[in-house]
């Protein structure tokens, strides 16, 4: 076989940038933000991985506040604990998105303001900006 005459392109270099974070961001909704003391609201929470990895061991905390009765909740993946208020979420991929969907009766006093906050997730969020949400509520 012939010798290689053009030495300059016999060597290549690619440079890896390992992820370090996530970016997990929380929305919080009610879809009655004045209701009558005896009315039943629903809490619609939202937790999105906005990437640039996967993220797992997501926890996030939404205890709904003492101005309810806890009437039910459901969720679009994991489980919650109503007692204590703990959303384990698990495994999301870049894009994905999760729902805590909670339902409360109002009760005659409060507090109403219900907030989700991001607890914990691997790798760590590195955008904690948008790491919690609140549902203001103002009953009539």
């Amino acid at each position: 076989a012939p010798a290689d005459t053009a030495t300059g392109n016999n060597n290549a270099t690619a440079n890896v940038t390992p992820v370090t974070g996530v970016d997990l961001g929380v929305t919080a909704a009610v879809n009655n933000a004045t209701p009558s003391v005896g009315q039943s609201v629903i809490f619609t929470m939202t937790v999105t991985n906005n990437g640039p990895a996967v993220a797992s061991l997501v926890m996030l905390h939404d205890l709904l506040p003492a101005g309810y009765t806890f009437a039910g909740f459901s969720s679009t993946l994991g489980s919650y604990n109503g007692g204590s208020g703990l959303w384990n979420v698990g495994t999301m991929t870049v894009g994905q998105s999760a729902t805590l969907t909670l339902t409360g009766t109002v009760l005659a006093s409060g507090p109403y303001n219900n907030t989700i906050m991001l607890t914990s997730s691997a790798p760590a969020d590195t955008a904690t900006g948008n790491n919690n949400a609140t549902a203001n509520v103002t009953p009539m």
